[in-house]
């Protein structure tokens, strides 16, 4: 074979060619003006081009596989029937010689293939039954690695292949190698946007995928868009927790093939880790009516129990909707009015719904323009913690106090705990503001402790569902009790009621790992929420405190006495302390006392006051007798009553 040397003499046209090469110069300067984006539609007019300016019938593009033991035909162009997509392979195996001559060679030009020994493999079953008598195929080539064949392929005798039209060839075959990198920076451009606008676990579009298709709808027919839902599955984080992040992944690829069981892949989009959104169709009717149709359907399919293996996951869903898609003009606007949808919906009981309106955009306006208050008042040391005396019922001895959150805003003046308390829970914000009023407080109980009538005086510490959550909280409380010279069996932990909401053995866990610290621990509220006389057995309690509603209706109503002697006699029952709160009146302290509270507390005995007024006014004396409980109010979860002002 002498292609070896044939570069070098491939650039001499010789005499009387001329008019030959101005034509094949010409349809390369043709292609090299055409701008199509489509990469099969510009190899084929490669193909189209180089047969035409060559005279052959047929041209196909192959390409090798990974290993490159065969080439696989991709396409073809046929001087008669046009193009053609009829897949065919030959191994390396069938015609080795063939292979071997074309990763030797830029160009194999076979001017007879029935004598040329680099063909004479393929005789048989492919270039006889086509009538082939000449070849000229050329290695496509990228980056020095061969990952193709351009095949011409003459019809008839034998032919033979001009330096020219070899050149030719080869410049077809340097454009398709050229077409091909472009296709591959095509598709792996087209994979980082995928990745980019998809979520790996599901499929679904993410929420970058989701606002680009809304974006692309509102140019294109807003009026065909209907209801937008943002779905958020209730206490998700609780499955995590307990059972692992695979069966957590678990339950949400269920939630999306549920999702897809009604709606198309289109309409739907994984926001975050348990949150989904989903773009309905514009319906027939009133929107509204319309949209609580879709709420429905979505709820009665997500709602059935997830089974994986042995166990079974009861789910509920909080939805957020937007009725009507076509009133928006910005697909960022309509995500953020679902998302404080939804979010409404969140704070709600399980399975909650809430429908936008305009008065929510304002309310969370104000409520993250507080949130960042807080913050900043928390930095600036502005929060304390007021002390309201707790007292003996037999002696009406000051007994125990509870310390009450109060926020001095250098512009609002002092503030109640309904002023900041929710959102200073729900912004996570509960552990920096504790940190900072709770520190002068131990150091007064350990103070007050040195004195010997006082010895056994305890800290009552309130405790939100939030921070029960906080694995950590046991070491950071004894940490700041030590701080303080401050043991950590003088504090009484007093939980609410609506802790029990969690899961009962997260909180049971939580609790455990206190009272082994060698706190006691107390319910709050009772009466008013979730609690019965099984977690009054099975959680490590030592008391309860009786609700100040049950308590303010003690002397108005005669069923009030009844339901609060049930609740003293039960809980002395389990051998738990009593505590009654709220007390306001010389009777309601008489009706109590009889029936066996040990303390009382309320404006009968005082308000709350300053940490430096209050043991000035009851620290003061000699009068103060052992036992002395010190509670400090729930740093959320509580919103401020009559005593509370």
């Amino acid at each position: 074979m002498e292609e070896e040397a044939e570069p070098a003499r491939l650039h001499t046209v010789p005499r009387g060619a001329l008019p030959t090469w101005a034509r094949l110069r010409d349809a390369l300067l043709d292609l090299s003006r055409r701008t199509d984006d489509d990469n099969r539609t510009a190899l084929l007019d490669l193909m189209r081009t180089s047969a035409e300016a060559l005279a052959v019938d047929r041209v196909s593009f192959w390409h090798y596989d990974p290993d490159q033991r065969a080439i696989l035909r991709q396409c073809m162009h046929c001087r008669v029937n046009g193009p053609d997509y009829t897949p065919a392979v030959l191994s390396a195996d069938q015609a080795p010689n063939y292979f071997q001559a074309l990763d030797a060679t830029l160009t194999l030009a076979a001017e007879d293939v029935h004598s040329d020994e680099r063909t004479a493999e393929l005789l048989e079953d492919y270039l006889k039954p086509l009538g082939i008598g000449a070849m000229l195929d050329v290695s496509v080539r990228h980056a020095g690695a061969l990952v193709g064949v351009l095949c011409h392929e003459h019809i008839g005798g034998p032919r033979d292949w001009n330096a020219e039209e070899r050149m030719f060839a080869a410049a077809i075959a340097a454009l398709t190698a050229q077409l091909l990198e472009h296709g591959q920076r095509l598709r792996a451009e087209d994979g980082r946007r995928h990745a980019l606008l998809r979520d790996h676990l599901t499929g679904l579009a993410n929420r970058s995928g989701l606002l680009e298709s809304l974006s692309t709808a509102f140019a294109n027919d807003p009026g065909r868009l209907g209801p937008l839902l943002l779905i958020d599955i209730d206490r998700f984080h609780r499955i995590n927790h307990a059972f692992g992040a695979e069966v957590g992944d678990f339950v949400l690829a269920t939630i999306a093939e549920r999702l897809r069981g009604l709606y198309p892949d289109s309409a739907l989009a994984r926001l975050g880790n348990d949150q989904f959104a989903v773009v309905c169709p514009r319906g027939i009717g009133p929107l509204r009516d319309a949209a609580l149709a879709e709420v429905g359907r979505v709820r009665d399919a997500l709602q059935a129990p997830v089974r994986s293996d042995a166990r079974s996951y009861e789910l509920t869903v909080s939805i957020g909707l937007v009725p009507d898609l076509a009133s928006y003009r910005s697909a960022d606007a309509a995500l953020r009015d679902a998302m404080i949808a939804v979010d409404n919906a969140a704070r709600g009981p399980r399975g909650n719904l809430a429908v936008f309106d305009a008065s929510a955009r304002e309310r969370v306006s104000k409520r993250l323009m507080l949130e960042q208050d807080i913050r900043r008042g928390a930095q600036n040391g502005e929060f304390e913690l007021h002390l309201q005396p707790i007292v003996a019922a037999d002696s009406g001895t000051v007994v125990a106090a509870e310390a009450l959150m109060r926020w001095r805003h250098p512009e609002r003046g002092l503030l109640a705990p309904i002023d900041f308390i929710e959102v200073a829970e729900e912004s996570g914000q509960l552990s920096a503001i504790q940190a900072g009023c709770l520190a002068p407080v131990l150091s007064a109980v350990a103070r007050w402790r040195r004195r010997p009538a006082m010895a056994e005086f305890k800290l009552a510490l309130n405790l939100a569902s939030a921070q029960l959550g906080d694995r950590l909280l046991p070491r950071h409380l004894e940490k700041a009790c030590l701080e303080a010279g401050l043991a950590p069996a003088a504090l009484n932990l007093e939980i609410t009621e609506n802790v029990l909401l969690e899961t009962v053995h997260d909180v049971e866990h939580a609790l455990n790992a206190l009272h082994e610290m060698g706190a006691t621990l107390a319910l709050d509220d009772f009466g008013t929420g979730f609690a019965s006389l099984t977690h009054l057995v099975r959680l490590p309690l030592d008391a309860v405190k009786i609700d100040r509603s049950f308590v303010g209706r003690l002397d108005q109503t005669a069923r009030a006495p009844a339901i609060v002697r049930g609740i003293v006699a039960m809980a002395r029952a389990v051998g738990l302390r009593v505590v009654a709160e709220g007390v306001e009146t010389e009777a309601q302290a008489s009706i109590l006392t009889d029936m066996g509270c040990l303390c009382l507390q309320g404006y009968r005995y005082g308000r709350p006051i300053a940490l430096d007024v209050f043991e000035a006014t009851w620290m003061a004396g000699p009068t103060i007798e052992p036992g002395l409980q010190l509670a400090i109010e729930p740093i959320g979860n509580r919103q401020a009553g009559p005593s509370q002002a």
